[in-house]
């Protein structure tokens, strides 16, 4: 039989990596708000709110 922490553990798990997964999404997103933006200022602002909103994905 499992022991309820190994559930908790699981899940826990799973979490870190769709935290991870979505932080990923968010880096590669604002990469391709850059390169499609062709250096205008209002893309390179969107893209750092892109990347900021990913950091936030990060925090406990």
């Amino acid at each position: 039989m499992y022991h309820w922490s190994h559930l908790e553990a699981g899940r826990t798990g799973k979490l870190i990596m769709k935290r991870i997964a979505a932080f990923s999404l968010a880096t590669w997103s604002a990469a391709a708000i850059l390169y499609f933006g062709q250096h205008s200022v209002a893309m390179i602002a969107l893209s750092g709110v892109v990347v900021l909103g990913g950091f936030d994905l990060l925090r406990p």
